[in-house]
């Protein structure tokens, strides 16, 4: 058995107590000979195989779960990009709307002002019209 890199160069932590004892059942003086010890690592071979295939299937299932996750990111980032635009043109038409408005409030404004102001004159024109009345010659064919 060989180990091709050191564990402090390696990339995946290497089971420490496991490996000693791999290592101690090859070396193991009372194993029953060659074709045992042959047996042993044949089985452990065939562990570290089923392992390596769970691990490539999970690997590939991470992958697919990465590349959807990255395809709904996208979604939702092009979703609010959208989003903001459509917030921004809002924004733009509630701005023009606010100004439409105060500028149809300073107009009623005005009105009511000379709404209040020709109120008054009317009836200062009404009390002058009273006066001129009085002070004009009654029409002979008129009560």
């Amino acid at each position: 058995m060989s180990i091709p890199e050191s564990p402090e160069n390696a990339k995946f932590d290497v089971n420490k107590f496991g490996l000693a004892r791999e290592i101690e059942g090859l070396l193991n003086p009372t194993a029953d000979g060659f074709l045992q010890q042959h047996q042993m690592a044949v089985e452990r071979i065939r562990k570290l195989a089923v392992a390596v295939d769970a691990r490539e299937r999970q690997f590939i299932h991470l992958q697919n779960l990465h590349k959807e996750r990255a395809k709904l990111l996208s979604e939702r980032q092009s979703q609010e990009k959208t989003m903001l635009t459509l917030l921004a043109d809002s924004r733009t038409e509630t701005r023009r709307l606010a100004g439409a408005l105060q500028e149809l409030q300073q107009d009623l404004f005005r009105a009511q002002l000379q709404l209040a102001g020709a109120h008054l004159y009317n009836q200062y024109l009404e009390s002058r019209l009273r006066e001129v009345e009085r002070g004009m010659p009654a029409k002979k064919g008129s009560k």
